[in-house]
C-alpha cells in the first residue's frame, strides 16, 4: 500500500509503532504493507492511527500524483514540512475531477491579464483589469464579494479547509484554477489570502504550464521585505485589488471628517476605519497605507504593537471609538459547481451521499441540506 507507506514516512512511523497506534498485530501491518488484502475494520484502524480518512488510503489517482509533484516542486526544501497540506490539496484536486468527469477547465479568463513581469506596476495593472472586467469598472468601492466573483462568475474552484501548516494555496492543473484557504473565524484575514492566491494565479500563469503553490504563512506586515518576486507580486496585487488608492482616499476623508481629526499624520483610528470598510485586517490596511506613503516604513508594525499593548488589539480599539461594525464576508466551503454536480449524481442514483461527503470533504448533514434545497 503505497499511500500507507507515504503517510507513515511523513509521520516517522514504523510498522511496530503503527501497530501500537492502530491496535493491529505487527504481522498484519507488515502483511498489508507487502500488498496483502485487508478488511474494512483494518483499514479504518490504520486510517485513524495515521490521522487521515480511509478514502485517502485507498488509491492515489494520477491527477493527485501530478498535483503533489507540482506542489513539491515549488515548495522545494519546505516540501517535507508541508506534506500534510500538499497531500490534502492534491487529493481535493483529484476529487474535483472525479466529481466532474466532463470538467474541461476554465482558464480563458486569465488571458485578460498580460504576462506579469512581477513588478509593482504590473500588480497595479492586473488589479485595475480585474476590477474593470469583473467589478463593473469600479475602481473605488470595497470588493468583499470576491469569493462569489471567483467561484460563480469566473469559475475558480475555491475551497475552505482545515489544513495545518498552510494559510493558502493556488494551483493551475488540468486546465482548471484552484484556490485553497485555511478556515479562520476572522474572515478578513481569509479575504486577503484569497486575493493573494489570486495574485499567484495571475502572476504565475503561462498558457502551457501547470503549477501548484502552498503559502505556509501570509503576513501583510512582515518585518523583512519579500525577497521572492512571486510573493511580493501577490502581496502587491492583493493590496491594490482590495484597497484601491482612490477608495482609500475617499474613506480616509470620511473618517477624518466624522471623528474631527485635524492632525496631518494618519493614526490608528483611520487605519481601523479603512480595515472595516474594505473588509480586511488592520495589518493589511496599515500595510497598504505604508505602500501609499501615508505611513512611514515600519509604521504598520508600530501601530499594531501599540494597539495590542494599550487596547488589547485593533478590533477592541475600533469598538471603543464607535467604528461601524464589519460586514459579513461569505466563503462557501466548496465550489458551488462541484456541490451541484454531486447533488445531480445523488439524484440520479449515481453516487451515495456518503461518497459525495468524502469527495467534497464536508459533513453528510451539509450534503443533505444542499440536497433538500435542490429538491425544493
Amino acid at each position: 500500500m503505497v499511500e500507507i507507506k507515504a503517510r507513515m514516512k511523513e509521520r516517522g512511523l514504523t510498522a511496530t509503532s503503527l501497530a501500537a497506534k492502530s491496535g493491529l498485530r505487527q504481522e498484519r501491518i507488515e502483511a498489508i504493507l507487502a500488498g496483502d488484502d485487508f478488511s474494512l475494520d483494518e483499514l479504518q484502524a490504520v486510517a485513524k492511527a495515521l490521522g487521515v480518512s480511509t478514502l485517502e488510503l485507498l488509491h492515489t489517482p494520477e491527477q493527485q500524483q501530478k498535483s503533489e509533484v507540482l506542489f513539491r516542486k515549488t515548495a522545494g526544501k519546505k516540501s517535507s514540512q508541508l506534506s500534510e497540506p500538499i497531500h490534502k490539496f492534491s487529493a481535493q484536486i483529484a476529487n474535483s475531477f472525479s466529481l466532474m468527469t466532463s470538467l474541461l477547465g476554465n482558464i480563458s479568463w486569465l488571458q485578460s491579464f498580460p504576462k506579469a513581469d512581477l513588478t509593482y506596476d504590473s500588480a497595479f495593472r492586473a488589479a485595475v483589469i480585474f476590477r474593470d472586467r469583473y467589478y463593473n469598472g469600479d475602481q473605488v468601492s470595497p470588493i468583499q464579494t470576491l469569493p462569489d466573483i471567483l467561484s460563480r462568475t469566473i469559475g475558480v474552484f475555491v475551497f475552505v479547509q482545515r489544513a495545518q501548516g498552510a494559510e493558502g494555496a493556488s494551483a493551475l492543473v488540468g486546465g482548471q484554477a484552484f484556490i485553497f484557504l485555511a478556515a479562520r473565524t476572522f474572515k478578513p484575514r481569509m479575504l486577503f489570502t484569497l486575493a493573494h492566491e489570486l495574485g499567484h494565479l495571475i502572476g504565475r500563469h503561462h498558457p502551457e504550464e501547470e503549477f501548484a503553490f502552498v503559502d505556509p504563512d501570509i503576513d501583510p506586515i512582515a518585518t523583512s521585505p519579500r525577497s521572492n518576486k512571486h510573493e511580493a507580486f501577490a502581496d502587491a496585487f492583493a493590496g491594490e485589488l482590495l484597497l484601491p488608492a482612490a477608495g482609500v482616499g475617499v474613506a480616509l476623508s470620511k473618517a477624518r471628517s466624522h471623528f474631527g481629526i485635524k492632525q496631518d499624520a494618519i493614526g490608528d483610528i483611520e487605519v481601523s476605519f479603512l480595515a472595516r470598510v474594505f473588509g480586511v485586517s488592520f495589518e493589511a490596511a496599515a500595510r497598504r497605507c505604508e505602500t501609499l506613503q501615508l505611513l512611514p516604513s515600519g509604521g504598520a508594525r508600530s501601530l499594531l504593537e501599540y494597539l495590542q499593548k494599550q487596547h488589547g488589539g485593533p478590533e477592541k480599539r475600533g469598538d471603543e471609538v464607535g467604528l461601524p461594525p464589519r460586514g459579513e464576508i461569505e466563503f462557501p466551503a466548496v465550489p458551488p459547481q462541484l456541490l451541484d454536480a454531486a447533488i445531480e449524481r445523488i439524484r440520479h442514483g449515481q453516487m451515495s451521499i456518503g461518497r459525495a461527503s468524502a469527495l467534497l470533504r464536508i459533513s453528510i448533514s451539509d450534503v443533505l441540506a444542499a440536497h433538500a434545497q435542490y429538491a425544493s
